[in-house]
C-alpha cells in the first residue's frame, strides 16, 4: 500500500509537470464561495476547451481535484443561507459537476503534506485550524494521459539477521519503473483561489416594497 501511494504521488506530479499543461487562475467574484467559485471556474475552462478543440458542447472533461476539497465544498454548502440540508451528500455535490459534463476524480495523494503543504495543512503532524484558501485542479479530455509500466521488483519484508532474534527491525523494499505520457492536445492546471467555506451567496438586502 505504501508503495502504491508513493507511485500515485509521483504519477500525479508527472501529469502536472507535462509540457501540455497550461496554468490558469480564473477570477473569483466578490460573492463567490468555495463551491460557487470552483464550479464556475470548472465550467468556464471546460467550455473553453470544448470550443478551442471543436469538441461537442456536451463533451465530458476529466477533472482531478484533491480529495479534501470535497469536504471543503460540503461545509461551504452546509453554511449557505436558506439551505436546509447539513448533510450535503456526495451524490448531491457530484450532481453539480455532472450537470456541467465534468467528471471529477478525488485524488487523495495530491496537495497535502506529502509534497504540498507545510505544518498545519491537511495531514500534517499538527492539526489545521482552518481550511486551505486555495487548491488546484487538473482538467483534460478523457484519454489525455497514459501510463506505461516497466520492471517491478518487490522484496517484501526485509529483516536484519542480527536483530531478527529480538524482532527489533522490519523494513520493506520495492522498486518499479513507470512512464506517464500525454497524447492529447492540452490539459489545464486550474488554481481555485481564494476559496472560503462561508456559504456566501451575495449581498442580502431588505425589501421595502411588496413584489408582484
Amino acid at each position: 500500500i505504501a508503495h502504491a501511494r508513493v507511485m500515485n504521488r509521483r504519477h500525479i506530479a508527472q501529469m502536472v509537470a507535462d509540457p501540455t499543461v497550461t496554468a490558469v487562475t480564473p477570477t473569483a467574484g466578490a460573492a463567490a464561495s468555495a463551491t460557487t467559485h470552483t464550479l464556475g471556474a470548472a465550467a468556464l475552462e471546460a467550455t473553453h476547451l470544448r470550443y478551442k478543440y471543436r469538441a461537442p458542447l456536451n463533451a465530458v472533461l476529466e477533472y482531478g481535484l484533491p480529495a479534501w476539497s470535497r469536504a471543503l465544498m460540503r461545509e461551504d454548502l452546509a453554511r449557505r443561507n436558506g439551505f436546509n440540508d447539513l448533510s450535503v451528500a456526495d451524490a448531491f455535490l457530484m450532481s453539480h459537476f455532472d450537470a456541467r459534463d465534468i467528471r471529477v476524480q478525488w485524488l487523495q495523494d495530491w496537495q497535502n503534506t506529502n509534497g504540498w503543504g507545510a505544518t498545519g495543512t491537511l495531514g500534517a503532524v499538527a492539526p489545521p485550524v482552518a481550511w486551505p484558501t486555495s487548491f488546484q485542479g487538473l482538467m483534460y479530455f478523457p484519454g489525455h494521459y497514459f501510463l506505461g509500466r516497466g520492471f517491478s521488483l518487490n522484496l517484501g519484508v526485509v529483516r536484519d539477521s542480527v536483530l531478527n532474534e529480538a524482532n527489533d527491525h522490519t523494513a520493506a523494499w520495492s522498486e518499479e519503473g513507470t512512464l506517464v505520457g500525454a497524447r492529447g492536445p492540452e490539459a489545464l492546471l486550474i488554481t481555485n483561489s481564494p476559496v472560503y467555506p462561508n456559504g456566501v451567496t451575495g449581498a442580502q438586502t431588505t425589501q421595502t416594497v411588496a413584489s408582484a
